[in-house]
């Protein structure tokens, strides 16, 4: 039971990584494109 919980943190934790680099990819390409238009 305790090991299913702590695959489950693992797996959010992960997910929440994921979530954190595309959002700064995100933000980079913006940032790309908004030098280039200006």
């Amino acid at each position: 039971k305790v090991a299913e919980y702590q695959v489950k943190l693992e797996m959010t934790k992960e997910r929440l990584d994921n979530l954190e680099k595309s959002q700064k990819t995100k933000e980079e390409n913006w940032n790309k494109e908004k030098r280039r238009l200006s």
